[in-house]
């Protein structure tokens, strides 16, 4: 039968390993959860374009056809289509669009319709314009005096 010496057997082994396996777990951890956050954040950022988009799109619609044309009708429109409160709409002649009327646009004339809003949630990596989303969407004026309501 061998002897081993002492301090080199499978026992030292064990011992000297111990604390291995936490810092691999740390080393690996990080690159995981921030890989976890970017995904939840960009994943966040699709999201608000395609509400952003979808709401500018339908008041752009709506306005069109010269519905919501109240005080901050068109506004709250959008932000209950995209359940933002934070949406910012500007809308109004193409060459002009923060006017927020017709003004003397006529029918047949061009309406833009542009939609703002934050969709930065973690900031921990950097996103297009800072995690700002704005869409615009134009669509031919039909009518300035429905007056049906969104």
């Amino acid at each position: 039968m061998t002897m081993s010496r002492r301090g080199v057997g499978p026992t030292t082994r064990r011992r000297s390993q111990r604390g291995a396996a936490a810092v691999e777990f740390a080393l690996v951890s990080t690159v995981l959860v921030t890989l976890l956050f970017g995904i939840l954040q960009y994943g966040w950022y699709f999201f608000s374009t395609q509400v952003a988009t979808n709401a500018a799109r339908d008041t752009a619609r709506r306005l069109s056809v010269g519905d919501c044309t109240g005080a901050n009708e068109a506004r709250d429109h959008a932000r209950a289509l995209a359940s933002r409160t934070d949406l910012l709409l500007t809308w109004g002649p193409s060459a002009a669009p923060t006017t927020n009327s017709y003004g003397t646009m006529t029918v047949g004339d061009q309406l833009a319709v542009t939609v703002q809003l934050d969709a930065s949630v973690v900031g921990l990596l950097p996103m297009p314009s800072g995690g700002q989303v704005s869409r615009t969407v134009k669509a031919q004026l039909e009518d300035t005096a429905s007056g049906n309501p969104c």
